[in-house]
């Protein structure tokens, strides 16, 4: 989605005809409040690391202690997906920080600035989420949808019931979206219409 929102400006000589996005991330506040304390606090954490290194005045290391240096710093040396939500379920940042970074004005600023929807998709939009999602709330993916519908984006938007026991249904729901958005993808290198359900 952000890379069809900044095709534009960064890469107009991309003949883009269609973007599909799935499990989308489009408010990283409310994207936060469901993984602290959770089962996705891995994620979180990567989140904040990511957006520390990103932009270096944030310094998510000067909000943490000892116990914030040592996990973090073991968390990016040794963890992917897996180890994230195995590994770190119901971690809490209080337990890691001296005071809460993305409370500050400046790590709330640079949050704001990377929620999507500031401006249209131009090429039409396949965006997926799974109803019972637990790592990306399936309410701040609707808003998301939404906001692309009132800025005029052709979006098809289609949710996905992912409850299987014992699979996550974020990481899961891309097989079940396999076959739409390979048609989708299909239609739009073939020049076909694109419908919208806004």
């Amino acid at each position: 989605m952000w890379g069809g929102q900044l095709q534009p400006t960064y890469a107009p000589e991309v003949n883009l005809v269609g973007v599909v996005g799935g499990g989308v991330p489009a408010d990283l506040v409310q994207v936060a409040l469901n993984l602290d304390g959770k089962p996705g606090f891995g994620v979180l954490a990567y989140a904040l690391i990511g957006l520390s290194n990103a932009y270096p005045e944030l310094n998510l290391d000067a909000y943490l202690n000892d116990a914030g240096r040592a996990e973090l710093g073991q968390l990016q040396g040794n963890a992917c997906i897996l180890e994230l939500l195995r590994d770190y379920q119901g971690h809490q940042l209080r337990n890691l920080t001296t005071k809460s970074p993305v409370l500050e004005p400046a790590w709330v600023a640079r949050i704001t600035e990377n929620k999507l929807g500031g401006q249209p998709i131009r090429v039409p939009v396949f965006q997926y989420h799974a109803t019972n999602d637990e790592l990306v709330p399936f309410g701040q993916a609707q808003t998301l949808r939404n906001t692309y519908c009132q800025l005029g984006v052709k979006v098809t938007w289609k949710p996905y019931n992912t409850n299987i026991t014992g699979l996550p249904s974020h990481i899961h729901l891309v097989s079940w979206a396999n076959d739409d958005i390979r048609s989708f993808v299909h239609d739009r290198i073939a020049g076909l219409p694109a419908t919208s359900n806004c």
